[in-house]
């Protein structure tokens, strides 16, 4: 009797182990669908769909010159993002125009140069970038006429009585003759002399002033230029 009850103990104990055993495989086989079922419904990362340059159409690049140029990448969530430091920039002909890292075109020589960006297997559309001579900008004026004689017009003798008792002093008039043909007053402008100033003075005006009596002669200059001469005879009666 002893031998068949612990039999029968053994047998319920065999039981409730097997149940035990399979309550918990069906508990770790629920935890690990719940995992993968929570793995599999996560949201995907966005995927860059297509790379838009900017400038499109870029105007003509000098050479020795720079232009920088924008990549913006569009998402398959519709973001639009500038990309412009994390593409590939590319020249199909550097030896015409390279550019850097950072979408900086330089201009080398004249020609034209294809500019496209790269990034994680999606290609730009090409871009054109003509590049051209850098236009002289003149660093001189066009010079004016030159001045080439001096003559004194007035008085219209070469010799003058200057007498010191009566008319003290005469207006003296210089015209200047330039390359083009064209003539001008200068009188204000040339530096007038007298060889004998001590005779008769004469003032950066052109007035002759009479001093003593003797005579003087009168010349207008301009550097590397000297007037005809006009002879004065100071009188005092």
């Amino acid at each position: 009797m002893q031998i068949r009850v612990k039999t029968i103990m053994k047998r319920n104990c065999l039981r409730v182990t097997i149940l035990c055993l399979a309550a918990m495989s069906l508990a770790i086989l629920s935890s690990g669908m719940t995992a993968c079922s929570l793995v599999s419904t996560s949201t995907p990362a966005t995927k860059l769909l297509s790379i838009a340059l900017a400038p499109a159409s870029p105007s003509d690049l000098a050479v020795d010159t720079s232009m920088k140029f924008f990549a913006y990448g569009t998402f398959s969530d519709g973001t639009i993002t500038n990309i412009s430091s994390q593409v590939t920039w590319a020249s199909d002909n550097t030896g015409i125009a390279s550019i850097d890292i950072n979408g900086l075109a330089t201009g080398v020589a004249v020609g034209i140069a294809n500019i496209t960006a790269n990034m994680s297997g999606i290609n730009s559309p090409t871009v054109t970038l003509p590049v051209i001579l850098a236009v002289a900008i003149p660093t001189t004026t066009t010079p004016g006429p030159t001045l080439i004689s001096i003559a004194i017009t007035q008085p219209a003798t070469l010799s003058i009585n200057l007498v010191l008792s009566a008319t003290k002093t005469q207006q003296f008039k210089a015209v200047g003759t330039y390359s083009d043909g064209s003539t001008s007053v200068i009188t204000t402008l040339v530096t007038w002399v007298s060889s004998q100033s001590n005779i008769a003075s004469i003032s950066s005006a052109g007035y002759a002033t009479g001093i003593t009596a003797g005579t003087t002669q009168i010349t207008a200059t301009m550097p590397g230029i000297t007037s005809n001469v006009v002879t004065i005879y100071v009188t005092a009666n």
